[in-house]
C-alpha cells in the first residue's frame, strides 16, 4: 500500500487530497489500520479489481465507489475507419501547439468540455474546481515529458490532445473533440489522430485511460482498435462531511 500525498491536488481544487494505491498483495487488515492514519480531507484509493475482501473493507470504513479506470492498449500497427470516417478525416491534421493553441485549449475546457470526471460527478466539488484541475493536470504534464497537439480542420482547431512520451511507449493523457464539432461525427479523430501521431513517433504503443462513466469514449477505443489490459476501482472518501452522493 502506496500513500501520496497529492499536494498539486491542493493547487487544482484547493483541498489537501492524499492518493492511496493499494496492490493485490496487500493485506487487509494492515491496509485498514494505515487508512485509519490518513487524515487529509479529500481521499482517493485505487486498487486492482476483483479485491472483494479489500472492497468490502473499503465500504465499512466509509469510502464510496467512484468508478473503474480502464487501462487500454494499442500497437499501432493498423487502425481501420468506416469509409465515412476515412472521408472526414482527409480535411484533419495536427500540429504542435503553440501559445495560442493553448490559450484554445484552455478556452474549452473552461467551457465546461469534459463532464464525466470523478470530479465533476462529485458533489462535493463544483465545475470551476474540475475545469482548474484538468488545466493544472495539463500544464504539469507539459513541464516534465508532455507534448501537446492541435487537430486542424479547414483552418480551425477542432480538438486536442497531450501525450507523454516514455521510452518507446507514450500514454494518451487527455484529448478530444472541441463541443462545438462533437455533432458533426468528428469524435473518432481524437484517438485517430493520436495513433498517427505515435506511428509517425515510431512509438512501440499508445496507453490510455478511460473511466466506465465515459462509455462513450471506452466503446470508441474498443472499436479503433485499443485492447483492455488492465482495471482498477476507484474509491474516494470526504473526511470532512462524507458523501451524499447529491450534485
Amino acid at each position: 500500500m502506496k500513500i501520496t500525498d497529492a499536494y498539486w491536488e491542493k493547487r487544482n481544487i484547493g483541498v489537501e487530497t492524499a492518493e492511496i494505491d493499494i496492490d493485490r498483495e496487500d493485506d487487509v487488515a494492515a491496509c485498514r489500520k494505515r487508512l485509519k492514519e490518513v487524515t487529509a480531507p479529500y481521499q482517493v484509493v485505487k486498487m486492482p479489481a476483483g479485491m472483494i475482501p479489500m472492497q468490502k473493507m473499503m465500504q465499512e470504513e466509509g469510502f464510496v465507489f467512484m468508478e473503474t479506470l480502464v487501462r487500454l492498449r494499442h500497437d499501432l500497427k493498423s487502425c481501420v475507419l468506416t469509409p465515412l470516417q476515412k472521408r472526414l478525416a482527409k480535411d484533419v491534421t495536427y500540429v504542435r501547439m503553440d501559445a495560442c493553441g493553448l490559450d484554445v485549449m484552455y478556452a474549452q475546457i473552461d467551457q465546461g468540455m469534459f463532464t464525466t470526471d470523478r470530479i465533476t460527478l462529485d458533489g462535493q466539488f463544483d465545475g470551476e474546481q474540475a475545469r482548474a484541475r484538468y488545466k493544472g493536470w495539463i500544464g504539469d504534464e507539459l513541464q516534465r515529458k508532455g507534448e501537446a497537439y492541435q487537430f486542424i480542420c479547414r483552418d480551425e482547431a477542432i480538438g486536442f490532445c497531450v501525450h507523454r512520451v516514455e521510452e518507446e511507449a507514450s500514454y494518451g493523457i487527455l484529448g478530444g473533440i472541441y463541443p462545438k464539432y462533437r455533432s458533426a461525427g468528428l469524435g473518432f479523430l481524437s484517438l485517430f489522430l493520436s495513433i498517427q501521431i505515435e506511428q509517425k513517433r515510431r512509438a512501440r504503443c499508445l496507453i490510455a485511460d478511460v473511466s466506465t462513466n465515459n462509455m462513450a469514449s471506452l466503446r470508441s477505443e474498443i472499436a479503433m482498435g485499443f485492447q483492455i489490459i488492465d482495471l482498477k476501482y476507484v474509491f474516494i472518501k470526504h473526511l470532512q462531511t462524507g458523501w451524499s452522493g447529491g450534485i
